[in-house]
């Protein structure tokens, strides 16, 4: 989840934390991309 917040916070830092937790709850989808 590291990665998917580092990428996260640079392309939205605004909503950091939504991706992450909905990474975690779905399964970190995003992080496979």
């Amino acid at each position: 989840p590291a990665v998917v917040a580092a990428r996260t916070t640079t392309l939205g830092r605004l909503i950091p934390y939504l991706v992450i937790d909905t990474n975690s709850l779905v399964g970190k989808p995003l992080s496979v991309v």
